[in-house]
């Protein structure tokens, strides 16, 4: 009895290739604008693999895209519930808050996940609002993670000459 109950408990197995189908399919969707075929094949993604948290996190990418950002957000926080330290996914949750004014939550959920380049990066750009000193900072160190990054140098750059008195002011540039 006990061994019928929990054969009948396991979940069925995942269609890999239906998966990496609807996935592939709803990417390629996504990254040519047709969001509402997008967001069918991320839905089909969900039904195949209810516990892959990158299906939430696509279809909630799709809805951010669309400007549906109640619906994003949902599907946002399905995501990291099931992933918490998911770079990809806390970087598109930061990017929402950006975009709904709320520069104090991206900055918590991405201050909660393990630092890599990109997370950096985001962190320096919502820095962008505190002037040029603040965002040069936070440039610093993107850039140590990664030194070969000519955007990064530049922006640092820019920043770094922004913030010296020598080029700003109505003395000119030399």
């Amino acid at each position: 009895m006990v061994l019928l109950s929990a054969v009948a408990c396991r979940e069925k197995p995942i269609d890999q290739g239906a998966l990496i189908t609807a996935r592939t399919i709803g990417l390629d969707d996504l990254q040519r604008g047709r969001l509402a075929e997008a967001e069918q094949e991320f839905r089909t993604v969900i039904a195949l693999a209810p516990r892959d948290p990158l299906g939430y996190a696509n279809l909630g990418l799709t809805y951010l895209r669309a400007g549906r950002y109640a619906e994003a957000e949902s599907q946002l926080d399905r995501a990291r519930r099931l992933d918490a330290k998911s770079p990809d996914i806390a970087l598109i949750i930061a990017k929402l808050y950006s975009l709904t004014g709320r520069p104090a939550d991206a900055r918590r959920v991405l201050s909660t996940i393990p630092p890599d380049a990109r997370v950096l990066y985001a962190l320096a750009e919502l820095e962008r609002e505190h002037g040029d000193g603040a965002y040069a900072d936070r440039l610093r160190p993107v850039l140590e993670r990664v030194p070969a990054n000519l955007a990064v140098r530049l922006k640092l750059a820019d920043a770094l000459l922004r913030r010296s008195p020598r080029w700003t002011g109505s003395k000119g540039r030399s």
